[in-house]
């Protein structure tokens, strides 16, 4: 027996959510109306979630006592009566954790994947995926000096934001849940010399373990939707100094304004259909209430775009990266399948080198003194 579900906000569909309803319609067709029930419903947490769509189409029949819960990660838990789980591919990426519970028995179906985890090619990190730009940090710079100041990075990855404030004169701590990242943060220090200004150590941003009041700059790039927000800004809180700063930033590739970006989207859209962040615009004003919720007083919040060079190698690589493709989005053999026919794509379409537009944004908030 199988049962489709589909999840998502009332809103105009987008290409994924049309990519999740044509990937269940052959299902629902196989099964007929009276065995697939198509469900729309809008998932509010306590702090507002459910902002993107979450589908769930059936491959494998489990019975168990359902317990959703909707993480911050995007992916939904089916904890059998034993405790145990199942993880389903999941669209929805709430801004925050939220949960909502039902208690009746079903059969369902899942496609069970992994979870998200960057550090499965953390070298193409290191190799391929661009950080952000030197007027990035010049921008920073003018807020709070970057030189001779202590300074923490969340969600380090390979040190990609920690690095570059050490080489600008910051003692920093880079943190990371992942071990492999953490590993290949430490070796890039080495290579660059800059081991005694910055260290790296496996931690979460909700629960950095570092001591209070510490830090006269906390940075996070490309990271705060996986956090739980409530429990990293609070920590944040506790570890930066009065009148320290926080800055939240995103470098984000633009699908509306580069074709070759739109085209790989629609590409990953056709390897897994259940991905959730296409078409991201690259702002995020949500985060400004956010910070102000968690008791920062508002510096500014700031907003530009980039044109980043990628040879096909570079972009192939920075792809591979994304959470929808070889992060937890794809199976190692599908990443692979995927790879070879974006070259294709690109070697059919595309110049070597070429420009692929990007924006900026970051807001930056103070702890007050």
């Amino acid at each position: 027996k199988a049962l489709g579900l589909i999840l998502s906000h009332p809103m105009t569909p987008s290409r994924q959510q049309e990519s999740h309803r044509a990937s269940c319609a052959p299902l629902m067709a196989k099964t007929g109306p009276t065995k697939t029930t198509e469900v729309y419903h809008s998932i509010y947490g306590e702090n507002g979630c459910g902002k993107s769509p979450l589908a769930v189409c059936a491959r494998e029949s489990l019975s168990f006592r359902s317990d959703f819960d909707v993480l911050c990660n995007g992916f939904c838990i089916a904890a059998d009566e034993t405790g145990g789980g199942m993880i389903c591919r999941g669209a929805g990426i709430p801004r925050h954790s939220s949960r909502k519970k039902t208690k009746h028995a079903f059969t369902m179906t899942w496609r069970v994947m992994s979870t998200i985890d960057f550090g499965r090619h953390s070298e193409d990190y290191v190799e391929y995926r661009p950080g952000f730009p030197a007027s990035f940090y010049q921008r920073i710079d003018a807020i709070t000096r970057i030189r001779a100041s202590r300074s923490l990075d969340l969600a380090t990855g390979p040190g990609t934001i920690a690095l570059e404030l050490a080489a600008r004169g910051s003692s920093v701590v880079g943190i990371d849940i992942s071990a492999e990242l953490v590993a290949t943060a430490r070796r890039v220090s080495k290579q660059r010399n800059l081991e005694d200004n910055v260290h790296f150590r496996v931690a979460r941003a909700e629960n950095t373990g570092l001591d209070a009041n510490a830090f006269d700059l906390v940075t996070a790039g490309q990271c705060w939707h996986w956090f739980d927000s409530a429990a990293a800004m609070a920590e944040t809180q506790r570890v930066l100094r009065p009148g320290g700063v926080l800055a939240i930033a995103h470098y984000s590739y633009l699908a509306a304004h580069s074709p070759v970006a739109r085209e790989t989207e629609d590409l990953i859209l056709a390897f897994n259909p259940s991905w959730s962040m296409a078409s991201s615009a690259g702002i995020f004003p949500e985060l400004i209430d956010e910070v102000i919720h968690g008791g920062f007083s508002l510096v500014e919040q700031f907003c530009y775009q980039h044109d980043e060079a990628f040879s096909h190698v570079r972009w192939r690589g920075r792809i591979r990266t994304c959470n929808g493709v070889g992060s937890g989005g794809l199976s190692p053999s599908e990443v692979q399948r995927f790879d070879e026919a974006l070259s294709r794509l690109l070697r059919r379409k595309y110049p070597d080198p070429m420009l692929v537009t990007h924006r900026v944004w970051c807001v930056v908030a103070r702890k007050p003194s």
